[in-house]
């Protein structure tokens, strides 16, 4: 366990795949405590306070069509970390294992929040992007960053929520050494430098296995 700074300096707005929104209350505690977590994909540390929620089970109904298909990932696997200090953080592996590089999944994420001409595939983009509330206002990326000694994609999208909140999503998009993909997520309220600092920490925390 360990005991950081709570107010870090937070690196310029990034990131989340995330259609959770963050809450906007801030601890002001001078320092705060970090426990572990680890499963076979990853390890990070988090606040103490916090929670961890999985949903990490083989999928079943509406995924037998895929059965043997070594290009689908067929367990579900998502993190939450709860919290009431102002920050979703959210991880999901991507249910695709395509032999593509960690760009191109990037794209997917753009694409998938309607800023981005998906091509032949616009219709089904907007057929999904009716059950999203949240509206996304434009995205920033650099291609070329270093996290867990890999090579990652870092995005960061401004969104206004049904309720007219303004949010930065931070979004790293990684790959392990096995063709697996995920998407790292934090997101806060914009302007919240306490709540971007604290999901910046949990990001340096990251190590992929």
């Amino acid at each position: 366990m360990k005991k950081i700074p709570y107010l870090l300096v937070a690196f310029v707005c990034l990131v989340a795949c995330s259609n959770k929104q963050a809450n906007s209350s801030s601890s002001q505690d001078d320092t705060i405590e970090f426990s572990s977590y680890e499963n076979e994909f990853y390890s990070l540390e988090y606040p103490s306070h916090w929670n961890v929620e999985e949903d990490i089970r083989d999928k079943t109904d509406g995924f037998e069509q895929y059965e043997g298909n070594d290009k689908m990932t067929l367990q579900k696997h998502e993190v939450d970390l709860l919290n009431e200090d102002g920050v979703s953080f959210h991880i999901v592996r991507s249910n695709f294992h395509f032999d593509l590089p960690v760009d191109e999944y990037a794209n997917v994420s753009i694409l998938s929040k309607g800023l981005a001409d998906a091509g032949q595939y616009q219709e089904a983009i907007d057929y999904n992007r009716q059950k999203d509330p949240n509206e996304y206002l434009g995205y920033w990326r650099n291609d070329s960053i270093g996290f867990s000694g890999r090579r990652a994609v870092l995005l960061a999208f401004e969104v206004v929520t049904e309720n007219n909140d303004t949010l930065i999503q931070k979004q790293i998009v990684v790959q392990n050494n096995h063709g697996d993909t995920f998407y790292i997520n934090s997101t806060f309220h914009k302007g919240d430098e306490l709540a971007e600092a604290i999901g910046d920490e949990i990001f340096d925390s990251f190590v992929i296995k």
